[in-house]
Formats: C-alpha cells, structure tokens, sequence
C-alpha cells in the first residue's frame, strides 16, 4: 500500500489510520488494478481482433464460461477429495461496503 500511496512503509500516514482503513483503503488499490488489467486486456482483444477475431471470440468465450464456485458446491468437491468440507470457520471476507460501516461504527 505504501508504494500505492508513495510513501515510505514507515510514514506516520500509517500510524493515524485505524487498521480497517487500512484494510479498505488496500482493497480499493485493488480494485483499481484489477480495473485497469481488465482495460488493457480488451483494448489487446481489439487490437487481435483485426488478426484473427474468432481466436479472440474463443477466448471470450473460455473466459465467460468460467464462473466462480459457489461455497457449498466447492465444499462438496474438498469433501469428496479429502474427507472433509469447509467447515464453519472459514468466513467469506469483508465487503468494502462492510468495511465503511465497521470504520464509521468504530468513528462513532
């Protein structure tokens, strides 16, 4: 996050913010990375597809159809190759929404 910010680890920016800032602040400089990743990627897919547009639709294609798997299902598949699922104790993480409203609870 530092090198995000342009500061040193040690700068007293740090010291000041309550570690959910922190938290927050480090998905959104993901967030932004992701975005910009994403950007670069279509504008190649434009560019290939002057050299070949159904290798590109093919791509496309791979990538809509790979989909996240939902909890239970992805617990079923780690208890049918280890003998056991998730559990309770795995939590999904926070979401930056969440995140705002546990810093203005703890600004309260």
């Amino acid at each position: 996050m530092s090198k995000a910010l342009g500061v040193l680890i040690d700068d007293p920016i740090f010291k000041r913010m309550h570690p959910i800032q922190q938290v927050a602040y480090a998905a959104l400089i993901r967030k932004d990375k992701e975005d910009e990743e994403e950007r670069w990627r279509d504008r190649l897919e434009y560019l290939a597809r002057f050299w070949n547009s159904e290798a590109v639709d093919k791509v496309q294609d791979a990538r809509n159809r790979a989909k996240a798997t939902p909890d239970d299902k992805f617990s079923a598949m780690l208890e049918s190759t280890f003998g056991r699922g998730l559990g309770s104790s795995v939590r999904r993480p926070p979401t930056v929404q969440e995140l705002g409203e546990q810093i203005k609870q703890a600004g309260s």
